[in-house]
């Protein structure tokens, strides 16, 4: 696919996401349980997730990490993390769906991890590539943890060759 974009002159970036609660099971039968931060009643699906283990939290961002890998390998020009409309990371920002009581929960800073740790895992499976963004993010809490990371130093739209 990448090939025959670049072969009319376009650019074309891969969305990873993980959708959690929101995610239809339904599809993938044989997976067993939807994974989320907490085992909260997602209000629009319906669903409930199984709490993920600190261990699932970590496989979840090399999963990341390697689909940004295979993302490069294959040609995107660059890649982007969806954050927005109450999918995963999403979920895990906000207090509604993350009722954590360990390092990926409790206040704005520990929830903020995830993503954190994400990005960060990504840059680093991919060095140089043109692009690695954040969607954009649609709570006003999810909003107030970027701006309050990103003027700490956490990468969020950051250019990859820089």
């Amino acid at each position: 696919m990448a090939a025959a974009i670049h072969a009319q002159n376009g650019k074309v970036v891969a969305q990873l996401t993980h959708t959690g609660a929101k995610a239809n099971p339904k599809l993938f039968p044989e997976q067993g349980d939807l994974w989320g931060p907490s085992a909260i009643t997602d209000p629009m699906t319906g669903n409930t997730p199984r709490a993920m283990t600190l261990p699932q939290i970590g496989r979840l961002i090399e999963d990341y990490a390697a689909a940004a890998a295979r993302s490069k390998k294959a040609g995107f020009d660059g890649i982007q993390i969806h954050g927005a409309h109450g999918y995963g990371i999403n979920q895990f920002l906000t207090g509604a769906s993350n009722r954590r009581g360990d390092a990926s929960g409790g206040d704005i800073d520990q929830r903020y991890r995830f993503l954190g740790e994400t990005l960060e895992a990504a840059r680093g499976a991919v060095g140089e590539i043109s692009r690695c963004s954040l969607s954009s993010v649609d709570t006003i809490t999810t909003k107030t943890v970027l701006f309050r990371k990103n003027r700490c130093g956490w990468p969020v739209g950051w250019p990859m060759t820089a």
